[in-house]
């Protein structure tokens, strides 16, 4: 994505709590998960909203976990909606938090646009390995990822100065703009879909492994044209069981939500007639907390590959797709994780020392798996300096940017 989400900024809330597909599917889920007398834990409460509906449907104690300031707001609307002695809120992060008793049942909204991109499922699934009790529920209990080629004519309006400017090729900066409209959350309409929607990606939250929510999640599929169509997009969303029988969906048929649907739009419309194949494949790599980079390759038939990704042209990530890039037998080689070795990292003689470790944070992921379970021992093997680690810990962008200015090459 193109950045990430700042959850401690209470518009954020309120613009969540305004969707009211959203509101109304989880309030339902919760009525039929909760029985009296349960204990429950929600994670990344936000304004506690969950919390709230959990309390209502009748839970003797509901932990709510909050990381960020906004946990005094959650504070307060339980005090002013009566249930001050059910909802208990902690500001922390849950996996450095003790509760004191295992629940019955874990809820959290930890969907992105396509359910996984905001990368937000590692620390709802170290709660559940923690703290859920043998046969406990989890809530979204499964949730998959759809994706289908479409012509959007929202797309058209925007120029990628392939086209000559005043005499002037531009055509390099055009192929890297394409990628800053990613995270535009546009309603789709249905009739703007080429073909009908394939799933990527499944995500059982009740058996899932830990490791799996830091890999990257990829998918390869292939569409068949039932009639002559162009694309210039590729259009992803999610259906999510949250409980038995109650659903949620951000898709183009869908009642409308904040989360709209994921474009990956294409660098240029692609013509295809009736039985052509389009091969598709798709990466979505956690990159820190609410924010993932994606990978969008395609071709028509056996012709050449089209790669595309969110970073822009002179970014690093494990997720690469270089020019030369050709499928070989084992897959697309941009689809592979990249080891830090194939990226060149800034040297220490040019950048901050803060900036060095986020470079290599980057592209290491076994460093970021490191660094969520336990941040203390990596900032100390790192060598930072203590206001280059409290820069980190206050997760604002001025402090952190100010300090990967510090002692930087002019």
């Amino acid at each position: 994505m193109s950045a990430a989400l700042r959850y401690e900024d209470l518009h954020v809330h309120r613009w969540m709590l305004r969707d009211r597909a959203r509101v109304r599917a989880f309030d339902e889920a919760i009525q039929r998960c909760v029985k009296p007398g349960d204990v429950v834990l929600d994670v990344g409460a936000g304004s506690g909203i969950l919390s709230l509906m959990a309390a209502r449907a009748g839970a003797a104690r509901v932990y709510a976990v909050e990381r960020t300031p906004v946990a005094g707001m959650a504070r307060r609307l339980a005090q002013r909606n009566g249930y001050a002695d059910v909802v208990k809120v902690a500001q922390g992060d849950i996996q450095h938090l003790s509760l004191p008793e295992p629940v019955d049942v874990i809820v959290s909204e930890w969907l992105g646009t396509i359910g996984v991109d905001e990368n937000l499922l590692f620390p709802v699934l170290q709660a559940r390995d923690r703290w859920l009790k043998p046969g406990g529920m989890m809530l979204p209990a499964r949730v998959t990822a759809q994706l289908a080629p479409a012509w959007l004519a929202t797309a058209c309006e925007v120029k990628y100065l392939h086209e000559p400017l005043l005499g002037f090729d531009l055509a390099a900066l055009g192929e890297t703009s394409v990628h800053d409209l990613l995270c535009r959350r546009y309603q789709v309409r249905t009739d703007g879909l080429a073909a009908p929607a394939r799933a990527m990606w499944t995500t059982d939250t009740t058996t899932a492994a830990l490791s799996e929510s830091l890999a990257p999640h990829r998918c390869e599929l292939t569409f068949e044209m039932a009639e002559p169509t162009r694309v210039n997009a590729l259009v992803a969303w999610f259906d999510a069981e949250l409980a038995p029988g109650v659903g949620l969906s951000n898709a183009p048929d869908a009642p409308e939500t904040h989360w709209g649907q994921l474009t990956l739009p294409l660098d240029r419309a692609i013509d295809l007639a009736v039985g052509a194949k389009l091969q598709v494949r798709v990466a979505c790599q956690p990159r820190i907390p609410g924010l993932s980079d994606l990978a969008w390759s395609l071709r028509v038939d056996d012709g050449p590959w089209q790669h595309h990704n969110t970073l822009g042209a002179g970014e690093s990530s494990v997720l690469v797709w270089p020019d030369s890039a050709t499928p070989s037998e084992s897959g697309d080689p941009a689809m592979q994780p990249t080891t830090p070795s194939h990226v060149q990292l800034p040297s220490p003689k040019d950048a901050a020392p803060l900036t060095c470790f986020l470079a290599r944070l980057s592209v290491d992921p076994d460093m970021l798996f490191r660094l969520i379970r336990d941040p203390q021992a990596v900032f100390q093997e790192s060598g930072l300096a203590e206001d280059d680690i409290a820069a980190l810990r206050s997760r604002q962008a001025a402090p952190i940017e100010q300090a990967m200015m510090k002692g930087a090459a002019p």
